[in-house]
């Protein structure tokens, strides 16, 4: 399931962008009630305004991660950035899209999917999807990921 995270170099696969493994990190935290998270992190850096957060939250049960869904929907507004929802998936199960703005220019997309118990939270700053096609293509094997076990 960690195939679900989205990671720097998947991005820089569309867009040329020299990845510096100092600026990556990634953490499992196990809970008590057997869910775990997993968050990957691209650090940002002026010199090239790229950053990527990926947290993928697995609960117990479907009611938690409906929840976690929730909790990750009224994060979107704590972001440093405007954001602008503007739903481009329609897959099943709950998924919203938000585009990022500074000064009235989109610099990146948050994502939220969720699929069975499983959810995942991906902001990334310095890639820009206008169209849908490409945003889909980069998500679908995310979205599959979603649905197998760990």
């Amino acid at each position: 399931m960690s195939d679900a995270l989205l990671r720097v170099a998947q991005l820089a696969a569309l867009s040329p962008l020299d990845i510096d493994p100092a600026r990556e990190t990634q953490e499992r935290i196990d809970y008590e009630d057997g869910g775990f998270m997993l968050r990957y992190q691209y650090l940002f850096d002026p010199s090239d305004f790229v950053f990527v957060n990926a947290y993928l939250a697995v609960a117990p049960g479907l009611e938690e991660a409906q929840s976690d869904f929730e909790q990750f929907e009224e994060g979107v507004a704590d972001l440093d950035f405007e954001s602008q929802r503007d739903d481009r998936l329609d897959w099943p199960d709950d998924s919203a899209t938000w585009r990022l703005v500074q000064k009235e220019r989109t610099i990146g997309h948050a994502i939220l999917l969720r699929r069975g118990v499983a959810t995942l939270f991906l902001v990334f700053i310095g890639f820009v999807f206008e169209g849908d096609k490409a945003l889909r293509d980069l998500l679908r094997p995310k979205w599959e990921a979603l649905g197998r076990p760990e």
